[in-house]
């Protein structure tokens, strides 16, 4: 994919270094018109005053080191000056006047905010100035060292202008501000400006409201502002800091929505009219958050976070299944025999596992740090091991019993040898055990205190085959569920570079509750999410909240088939079948009065929307395996409380800023 930015400040220098860090293959090309990128905007005013000595200071990455770091083509002094949205392709002009075309597979847009210069009279005399990049400061700054100005005006009383009055009355400068309002910092309420009103008088700044500029005048050496009501105020050096409205040239030419409030209109996922186009920052209006009506906000803040939006769009899937764990003082000889101690894990049917061909799988973490893999049964040439059962005609009171009680869990110990060590006499205690001993020694180096680090499960031996004359099925240990890893994996691989970051996890311990360090009750996930925001200068714990808030997620696992030959388990209108394609749950239980789950009514429609042939869309319940949990359980809120609190939040928005000051959370 090829990805063409424009401009390379806030917004279009985020963007580019987070395309990066998400896809290592794409061509990322960064147009910016003047000589620098990356820069402290919200510094400018300070490296004026001397506040910020050191100009180097100002940039946070120079092109050179940018384009090194995160293999971006980073070009300065290149202005894109039109886009061709049917060829996808922008024209571009050098700062030596030549112009080419570069084609795009996406574009965006970051052309921020022009300042706002009227055709008054006189405007364009020397010593007067706007202030908006790194030019213009350097233009403003050597005015100053070459000039040395006593009196100073500022017209606009926004942030720029408060901040440059701060810095020039730092420098020895006689301050006057001119607002045409009746307060200055517009965006806030009066009783709040009037205490700014005050610390400027008290600093000795004349301070001049409801005041509107009608020209200027060259007087001697000085300049003259000259209001509408003919009163004049003289000064050395002029800032204008009326505003800035959005940059929407290159917009506009492109025949591009522009909304109501004068910006590029983008939707929720910050694209434009054009679904390859995109634009972020002081070019665009978006939403405002309490009235929801069209909103320009010129902060390098939003901008910056527009270029790194981060909601995920995740898969979730566990990778264990039902099997027998091997304990960690496991070996032991009985009558002759040497066992492997042992307790069941996940919602196995204990009596399915006696005399059938067992494999060991696991790792051993040795003492001196060496860590071995255990693979034993799956290879033609290996072992097998087993659960040994009664006879036929053993097993008349055994046949009396419960399926759940034929065989218990504690007498599912793996016997795994039988004969001697060699050169023993036959008095020699435990010379079975003693012999396996010796096998793992020779073949794996491994001693018995080596169990205590090991982490061995017992498993059905053999690989997975086709099923049936027309191989239609598949039949094999960890389809139900580990397959659901597999296609989580690739379901992610496989789909195209999209809008929001995908992600796939895969995790353990689903089959005994998804507990532990690898289990979905752990803060893996959360923490993994929060180390990301973390490297994108993102640390309150309420971005997390937020960026989970915002993920959708599919649990995969494996659901019921519709088995004729046990008709009464299955609700048949409601029921899955084999080679229909897909199938989402929206059901599960553990019974008829035990924990029933619903799937949230958002999700499940978004689900619907999913176009595959064939889609069936279960509503059945399903006897969940004991203690068994649905991975978006943890992760997806409850639909009905999230749908009230959003009811609540539309009838009255500032309870969402009260949420978010508070750092609040919705919890069960």
């Amino acid at each position: 994919m090829k990805i063409i930015i424009i401009g390379g400040v806030a917004g279009g220098a985020t963007t580019a270094a987070r395309i990066r860090r998400t896809n290592e293959t794409a061509e990322i090309i960064l147009l910016e018109k003047g000589k620098y990128i990356s820069y402290a905007n919200c510094g400018l005013p300070y490296y004026i005053g001397g506040v910020i000595e050191e100009r180097e200071k100002l940039f946070v990455q120079t092109p050179e080191a940018f384009s090194t770091r995160f293999r971006v083509d980073v070009r300065t002094e290149n202005e894109v000056i039109f886009i061709d949205r049917k060829r996808k392709t922008v024209t571009v002009r050098q700062s030596s006047e030549d112009s080419y075309e570069e084609s795009y597979d996406k574009l965006l847009i970051s052309t921020g905010a022009s300042p706002v210069r009227p055709p008054l009279p006189g405007i364009d005399l020397n010593g007067i100035f706007t202030l908006r990049n790194v030019t213009d400061t350097d233009r403003i700054k050597e005015y100053i060292n070459s000039h040395a100005p006593r009196k100073a005006v500022v017209i606009g009383a926004g942030f720029i202008g408060l901040e440059m009055a701060e810095n020039l009355h730092a420098q020895g400068a006689k301050v006057s501000i001119v607002e045409m309002g009746n307060q200055v910092m517009a965006p806030i309420d009066f009783s709040m400006a009037s205490l700014v009103h005050q610390h400027l008088m008290d600093k000795g700044v004349n301070l001049y409201l409801e005041q509107a500029v009608a020209s200027f005048e060259r007087d001697g050496k000085e300049l003259k502002v000259i209001f509408k009501n003919g009163e004049s105020i003289s000064a050395d050096i002029v800032i204008l800091s009326i505003g800035v409205r959005p940059e929407t040239t290159l917009a506009r030419a492109a025949e591009l929505t522009i909304g109501e409030a004068g910006g590029i209109a983008v939707n929720d996922y910050l694209q434009t009219s054009d679904e390859s186009i995109y634009a972020i920052g002081d070019a665009i209006e978006f939403r405002h958050p309490i009235t929801g009506k069209p909103w320009l906000n010129y902060l390098a803040g939003p901008a910056n976070r527009q270029g790194r939006i981060v909601a995920d769009n995740i898969l979730g899937a566990h990778i264990d299944s039902p099997r027998i764990d091997v304990k960690q003082n496991p070996l032991y000889e009985s009558e002759e025999f040497a066992y492997l101690d042992t307790h069941y894990y996940g919602g196995i049917k204990k009596y399915q596992w006696l005399t059938m061909p067992l494999a060991i799988h696991g790792v051993v973490a040795k003492t001196n740090g060496e860590v071995v893999d255990v693979c034993i049964g799956e290879s033609e040439e290996d072992p097998v091991f087993a659960v040994t059962d009664l006879l036929p005609h053993l097993a008349a009171k055994q046949m009396e019993q419960k399926a759940n009680a034929i065989i218990e869990g504690e007498k599912l110990d793996v016997i795994i040898g039988n004969r001697p060590l060699e050169g023993v006499s036959e008095d020699e205690k435990e010379a079975v055990k003693k012999n396996m001993l010796a096998i793992l020694e020779e073949r794996y180096g491994m001693t018995e205190e080596d169990f205590v680090s090991a982490e061995l499960e017992i498993v059905p031996a053999g690989k997975s085959r086709d099923m049936g004359f027309d191989r239609s099925m598949v039949m094999g240990y960890g389809q139900d569920d580990r397959v659901c890893g597999f296609t989580s994996l690739f379901a992610m691989l496989d789909v195209e570079a999209g809008d929001r970051t995908t992600c796939c996890i895969l995790v353990d311990k689903e089959e005994i509750g998804s507990v532990g360090a690898t289990g979905m009750h752990s803060r893996f996930f959360e923490n993994a999410v929060a180390e990301i925001l973390a490297l994108m200068g993102e640390t309150a714990d309420i971005k997390v909240r937020r960026a989970l808030q915002n993920s959708k997620m599919l649990s995969s696992d494996v659901s019921a088939a519709y088995d004729p030959m046990f008709a009464e388990a299955f609700e048949k209108r409601s029921s899955a079948f084999f080679g229909k394609g897909l199938v989402f749950n929206k059901f599960t239980d553990l019974g008829a009065t035990e924990q029933w789950n619903a799937k949230s009514a958002l999700l499940y429609g978004i689900c619907k929307r999913v176009t595959v042939s064939g889609i069936l869309e279960r509503t059945a319940t399903e006897e969940q395996r004991s203690q068994g949990l649905d991975i978006a359980d943890f992760f997806l809120f409850s639909p009905t409380k999230r749908q009230i609190l959003q009811l609540m939040i539309q009838r009255n928005p500032a309870l969402q800023l009260l949420i978010d000051e508070l750092d609040l959370t919705l919890v069960e």
